[in-house]
């Protein structure tokens, strides 16, 4: 599993203790002066009052030294040690009484030295207590079976964790660690953190890396055949990856520096190639363990690729994301960590259209694309070393949408503790995604997008609110988005307080809204769960719950892949609704990354009157507010919905007669999004459905006129007579599709699907 598909609520988990443990130790030391370390060297287990260091002391290699600490759930706690106790030959425990805020916690941290020299720690007692070990490393030498390379920032679950620094070291486990990388302050190196129950330690003997992983192999009982090979080209020491048939990377290491090398690997190791720097790179060979011949992987430098993307029927420079992908046995290429818009692996948000870039050699498909408003076009390159390719890519506004406005209304970056993106590369991913409007939603921190607009010239092409997202700790019941906030207003109660306590803080002030995010996420951070909210009971609320809220986000970028997930949200909506709430729903990225879960996707699109907006999208942003607020809007990840009876649109209310109802259904779509069906509800029951033909993704350089193109985007567009069940108060209308969006857009596996918000329904 990579960073940037593993659970929004363990990658938090991670973020918080690599930040919490550096904090609360230093706080420690000062305070308490010296903690106790666990020492290994010749007997098994030493414990003595000097530092809460783990030290590793083999008598072939320097002494490696680990932070040595206890997790409960989302806490870092230090531990106060007890006597060891020495088991049979080389095996110790130690009881451990954690420190710190929290509920008393009591654990047995048991020792024992394996046959392979690894040093393996348990914990026994407490099931919430997990191990927890931090060191600071070298940026890019971290790497996780199965996720590859762990970029700063980064987080991961894995069996094998390896450092190959100066002195390499692994930890291993019998079932997947909690890893995360995050930068130092200070210098040029980063903290790794490894979370687990049980887990073993292997220190590197002063043998090549490739060595260690025969003993990682034999600790995990895999057996293994040998590779010999030899890297050509390199200029120091080429770095050789071997991968599975499913293409996960399996195992890293350092060639000699003649070039050769020699490995112990299991016989599902099958793909190989050598990398030194950021263009030279080997293609990728077949090559099973256990082939009498050598393996020859040759490094010779790549090319360059320059692209260009406009808009095909003006001419002019589009700010877009490029996706570059290799095929034909080219790997897909990395242009750097997953959270910058420069370069996350193989993504450029190219700022006004222009993107240069160095790139292996091999064979790719490179695509533009600048959201669901648009089409995508790509085309198919060759690199060769020392050349240059020079592509264009063009784009059509396929869907005119001069009546709505775009709207991100829950994107995190810098200033939020679980996310490493820039202020600068998140506005950057925003517009080259196509959105309009956005709300800097950052944790306990007040977000502007204002400097990074003005620094990348982009003022006019996305607008904002300062916004801000409470992130509710100790008791912890959920998260909620609160914009427009200002500054000097001091980030609302968050810490050891109550729903009431909140909403006073925040609704002081009419205009703003009050979001509960995504009310059902896991990790105990959902609203809805923590109190538990149920939407089958019609009456009451739940202990100290509270109802007056604004907003509800339905539609959660991190659940978007999930459909049963936002179903489940999307009835309690529904229950709300039939309680006489007047909330208006909203979908949003929740993105804290570029690589992974774009940003703008889904997103909230809010309508005006286009008599009163002209053929320019409404940019106040306090009027895009206001339209949020009063449910003027739909949700989408991929469908535009019209949703009419008579004049009424969502957030308007209609009168209806007895009998059946006369209302307007129309669905557009970009020629790269599925369509299936579109159903109406009206009171919570299915009142219409019908299903829509599906379309075959159609990708490319547009080339017939665009008025023909912007017919062809109308998938579904009728008349529909429904019949309003007795007591029913509101309807609406649901788009959906089947065909993922990974189809063309990378790493996005999220089937289309958009809702409008209700039209409220009165007797004459």
């Amino acid at each position: 599993m990579s960073a940037g598909t593993m659970p929004r609520g363990r990658f938090v988990t991670l973020m918080v203790l690599a930040v919490a443990m550096t904090t609360f130790v230093f706080y420690w030391k000062l305070t308490h002066g010296r903690l106790p370390v666990v020492e290994f060297g010749t007997k098994v287990a030493v414990f003595d009052p000097n530092d809460n260091v783990l030290i590793l002391a083999p008598q072939s290699a320097a002494p490696l030294r680990l932070d040595l600490a206890f997790a409960v759930e989302e806490t870092v706690r230090l531990g106060e040690f007890g006597k060891a106790v020495q088991g049979e030959g080389e095996n110790s425990s130690v009881h451990v009484r954690l420190l710190g805020e929290g509920d008393p916690r009591e654990v047995d941290l048991q020792v024992r030295k394996l046959e392979t020299g690894a040093v393996a720690l348990s914990l026994t007692g407490d099931p919430l207590v997990q191990l927890s070990l931090s060191g600071v490393v070298e940026p890019r030498s971290v790497f996780a079976e199965e996720s590859g390379e762990l970029d700063t920032y980064g987080a991961t679950l894995s069996k094998v964790i390896l450092c190959n620094a100066l002195q390499p070291f692994a930890l291993v486990g019998k079932v997947p660690l909690h890893g995360s990388l995050v930068a130092s302050n200070t210098d040029q190196r980063a903290r790794l953190t490894i979370t687990g129950k049980e887990m073993s330690i292997l220190l590197g003997q002063g043998e090549p890396s490739a060595a260690l992983w025969k003993r990682i192999f034999s600790l995990k009982k895999e057996s293994t055949e040998t590779v010999r090979g030899t890297v050509s080209g390199q200029h120091v020491r080429a770095l050789v990856t071997g991968l599975d048939e499913e293409g996960r990377p399996r195992i890293r290491f350092a060639a000699e520096k003649n070039g050769t090398f020699e490995v112990a690997v299991p016989k599902s190791v099958t793909r190989w190639f050598a990398a030194e720097g950021p263009t030279e790179r080997s293609p990728p060979i077949h090559f099973p363990p256990g082939t009498s011949w050598p393996l020859t992987l040759d490094i010779a430098p790549g090319g360059d690729l320059t692209v260009n993307v406009v808009d095909v029927d003006t001419g002019a420079p589009l700010t877009a994301r490029v996706f570059v992908h290799g095929v034909e046995g080219t790997l897909d290429p990395s242009f750097g960590p997953d959270y910058k818009a420069s370069g996350a692996g193989p993504l450029i948000d190219a700022l006004r259209g222009f993107a240069k870039t160095p790139l292996p050699r091999g064979k790719y498909v490179v695509s533009a694309t600048k959201g669901m408003e648009y089409t995508i076009d790509r085309d198919s390159i060759s690199i060769e070393s020392g050349k240059e390719r020079v592509l264009s890519l063009a784009l059509r506004h396929v869907i005119r949408t001069p009546d709505l406005v775009g709207c991100d209304l829950h994107v995190h970056a810098r200033p939020s503790f679980d996310s490493p993106v820039t202020v600068e590369d998140r506005v950057l991913s925003l517009v080259s995604a196509g959105v309009d409007f956005a709300v800097p939603t950052e944790h306990n921190a007040v977000g502007d997008y204002s400097s990074a607009l003005s620094t990348l010239e982009l003022t006019g092409s996305l607008s904002s609110v300062t916004g801000v997202e409470v992130t509710t700790g100790q008791p912890q019941f959920g998260h909620f988005g609160v914009f427009p906030y200002p500054h000097e207003a001091g980030v609302p109660p968050h810490k050891g307080t109550t729903p009431a306590a909140l909403f006073a803080a925040v609704r002081n002030d009419p205009h703003r809204v009050l979001q509960v995010n995504h009310p059902r996420l896991s990790h105990e951070i959902g609203y809805f769960d923590v109190f538990g909210f149920d939407p089958k009971v019609s009456k009451g609320t739940p202990g100290k719950m509270r109802l007056d809220f604004d907003t509800l986000e339905v539609y959660n970028g991190y659940e978007a892949a999930h459909r049963e997930r936002v179903d489940v949200v999307l009835h309690d909506f529904f229950a709300l609704l039939n309680r006489g709430r007047r909330y208006a729903a909203t979908g949003s990225s929740d993105s804290h990354r570029i690589q992974y879960q774009w940003a703008g996707y889904p997103r909230t699109y809010a309508r005006f009157d286009h008599a009163a907006t002209g053929d320019e999208p409404q940019r106040d942003p306090n009027a895009v507010v206001e339209r949020i607020k009063s449910g003027h809007s739909f949700v989408t990840s991929g469908p535009i919905v019209e949703f009419t009876i008579g004049r009424a649109h969502p957030g308007d209310e209609a009168v209806i007669p007895k009998g059946e109802v006369h209302a307007h259904l129309r669905v557009r779509a970009a020629p790269w999004v599925d369509v299936t069906g579109v159903e109406i509800v009206a009171g919570g029951q299915s009142v219409f459905t019908k299903a829509v033909g599906s379309r075959p993704s159609v990708v490319g350089r547009p080339t017939a006129p665009k008025s023909s193109d912007e017919v062809d985007a109308v998938r579904f567009d009728e008349e529909v007579l429904f019949k309003v069940p007795d007591g029913a108060t509101w309807v609406l209308a649901i788009v959906r599709g089947e065909r993922l969006l990974e189809d063309v857009l990378a790493f996005m596996p999220i089937a289309p699907f958009s809702f409008t918000n209700p039209i409220w329904l009165k007797s004459p």
